[in-house]
């Protein structure tokens, strides 16, 4: 696959030329992305189609937890995928990722938490780090445990991941690769000694010193490609840190200053003027693009989810037992639950989370290391791919 035929290049062309509505900092985005797949070899930069396919593939094993949309497997959108790739993909010389330090603004209601998960959880398993460590950073122990809860919330919820990682109350440890992914607050736990790969510095609006951020940012000195990994929604006080890594961000999407190491996606209202229809405040409404600015489209979405949710309850119980009692007579998609049949979006890859178990079994976490052994080289990780054995079981020399 061409650079610019992947998912996260077609994304930044449907901004650039108006088919996909976005701010102008976001346009500045993928308008710097596509300058670099240009001028980037000039840098040393180069764009990983495969490294960013891992990580938009590796997201399909990972499932909704709460809400509606509990037990569905999680779909990034495109803007998410722009990101995600975007950070995984860009690679300067010798191999390692071009971005360490990332700032990701967005409102609320946008799953922030839970597509911070991607990255926690993927660095911890699949990023050839020795004893990789994450952590899930806050200025209060209760807002920094958001993220940790949901990830283990995650891992239970898989078979694939829960027989790769270890659950217990304050940690979460990978025994294959010796990582592990820990809470960090500045009114809790020390932060003496640790020695980041990936940092989620959830709210960072809401960080009011530098400590915690100079701790884990000077900590991360050691790792070869660290990921601090900033995310928020617009803060009101343009002196904080906050402010200054939104400002900064937008000097480095503008080209003002240069900055290879430093990746921004910063979504504004503000900048969509009256075409958004929004009169909100614009020093706090930052959104996601189109399909989350519109209310009208946001309440068709809304009211059809609702049909499908009644229909669905009507068809196979309050507690999907009828579902079950019919699938078991059919084989492994007697494991999908209630909502198998509408887990997988049209145009995505042919496989379930279904399949996947199939192919994990019953193994055990003791099995994990061969596992792991196999699919880390797997340049597409999708989960049909999760098998053991010898050989290399998805060709992983062919394009993505």
């Amino acid at each position: 696959m061409e650079p610019i035929d992947h998912p996260v290049s077609r994304y930044a062309l449907d901004v650039v030329e108006g088919r996909e509505t976005a701010g102008e900092l976001v346009r500045l985005a993928c308008l710097r992305h596509l300058t670099d797949l240009e001028t980037g070899r000039d840098r040393g930069l180069w764009f990983d189609c495969r490294a960013a396919s891992r990580v938009l593939n590796f997201a399909e094993l990972i499932q909704h937890t709460t809400g509606p949309l509990a037990g569905r497997p999680l779909t990034l959108r495109p803007w998410q995928a722009f990101r995600h790739g975007s950070v995984f993909g860009w690679k300067k010389e010798g191999g390692l990722r071009r971005f360490r330090t990332t700032y990701h603004q967005v409102a609320k209601k946008n799953g922030k938490t839970t597509d911070t998960a991607v990255p926690a959880l993927f660095t911890a398993l699949f990023d050839r780090e020795a004893a990789p460590q994450g952590y899930c950073a806050a200025t209060t122990r209760d807002q920094a445990g958001l993220l940790f809860r949901e990830l283990k919330r995650m891992i239970r919820a898989s078979p694939h991941l829960s027989a790769l990682m270890q659950v217990w109350r304050t940690s979460i440890e990978v025994p294959a690769t010796e990582g592990l992914i820990a809470c960090l607050s500045r009114d809790g736990n020390s932060s003496d000694g640790i020695n980041p790969h990936f940092a989620a510095r959830d709210e960072v609006h809401r960080w009011t010193d530098r400590e915690l951020a100079e701790v884990l940012t000077n900590s991360m000195i050691a790792r070869a490609q660290p990921i601090d990994w900033a995310i928020t929604t617009a803060g009101a006080d343009r002196a904080s840190l906050c402010g200054e890594m939104r400002d900064y961000a937008e000097e480095v999407v503008r080209g003002t200053v240069s900055d290879d190491s430093f990746f921004a996606y910063v979504a504004e209202l503000r900048d969509l003027g009256r075409d958004a229809g929004q009169g909100a405040d614009p020093a706090r409404a930052a959104r996601a693009p189109a399909h989350l600015l519109q209310p009208r489209l946001r309440r068709r979405r809304a009211a059809r989810l609702g049909r499908d949710l009644r229909r669905r309850h009507r068809r196979f119980g309050a507690d999907g037992g009828a579902r079950h009692s019919r699938s078991a007579k059919s084989g492994p998609s007697a494991h999908a639950g209630p909502f198998f049949r509408q887990t997988i979006p049209r145009g995505a890859p042919a496989f379930s989370s279904v399949m996947l178990a199939g192919a994990l079994g019953d193994r055990t976490p003791q099995s994990a290391p061969g596992l792991l052994s196999n699919i880390r080289n797997c340049a597409h990780l999708r989960p049909q791919h999760f098998t053991e054995g010898d050989g290399d079981p998805c060709n992983c020399t062919a394009a993505v």
